[in-house]
């Protein structure tokens, strides 16, 4: 359960993000083209998405694109850059750890040094997400929706039987603090191999909000990604999770939005 979500407010980064892509549109590549930088970035990230090109490529070849082109001119010359101007924002913080002696791993460590049987399958890659910032969209999103379903849960009218353990105590919960503004999430992981001829497998930390209605609370854009596990082994929960459990239990104590 995260607490009363009145706490903080958020800026409506929807019309800032709007007004920021005009402005994007307007600004040319260079003085002897139509091209916005815009549409040239867009087409590019496309592009480099459909040929699964890496980011280290991608750099490289911005800065040739941007070497090419007359100067001045406003082209990227990195991916970073690129992502800025698109409002593409990377919510994401990479780790990678040993298994084996539970140590933090340099990114371009490929195994660890310290343990004397380490191969590379001892190595698990763990990318932790910005748990706030992901909830901050997705409840300002559907802030309507949300209302609705707690005020016809709250006021007895919902009808459906209940999809939600401790249903009866979770609406009495609403009855009995009606100022309280609550939020709560269910926590789900899940696990899938992503080779058939390797036993590389991905795990997935995620979480649905129980104040969305039972038709659009699992939807993938709904779902709130908190953690993924990549690795050959089955994750240790602890080496794993704690970092974003914490984090969780720092968001149920502070609260996180006024969105709604």
């Amino acid at each position: 359960m995260i607490g009363d979500s009145k706490k903080f407010k958020i800026k409506d980064t929807d019309d800032e993000n709007g007004n920021k892509l005009t402005q994007h549109h307007k600004i040319l590549l260079h003085k002897y083209t139509n091209i916005s930088l815009q549409d040239a970035s867009i087409e590019f990230l496309q592009l480099i998405r459909r040929s699964q090109i890496s980011k280290i490529n991608a750099n490289q070849i911005l800065l040739f694109i941007k070497r090419l082109l007359p100067c001045p001119n406003t082209a990227p010359s990195n991916m970073t850059n690129l992502l800025n101007y698109l409002n593409i924002f990377n919510y994401f913080t990479t780790r990678k750890i040993c298994i084996l002696c539970r140590k933090d791993l340099k990114h371009y460590q490929a195994k660890c040094n310290d343990c004397l049987m380490a191969e590379c399958k001892h190595v698990a890659h763990i990318l932790d997400t910005d748990i706030l910032s992901l909830l901050t969209c997705v409840v300002s999103r559907l802030a309507d929706q949300i209302q609705k379903y707690k005020d016809s849960f709250s006021n007895n009218t919902y009808q459906q039987p209940y999809d939600i353990p401790f249903a009866k105590q979770y609406q009495q919960l609403l009855i009995k603090y009606p100022e309280q503004n609550l939020l709560s999430l269910i926590l789900h992981v899940d696990g899938a191999s992503l080779v058939k001829s390797t036993k590389l497998k991905l795990w997935l930390f995620t979480a649905s909000i129980v104040e969305l209605p039972p038709n659009i609370r699992m939807k993938r854009q709904n779902m709130i990604l908190i953690s993924m596990y990549i690795g050959y082994t089955e994750p240790d929960v602890k080496l794993w999770l704690a970092s974003s459990l914490t984090t969780i239990n720092n968001l149920k104590k502070k609260g996180i939005t006024d969105s709604y």
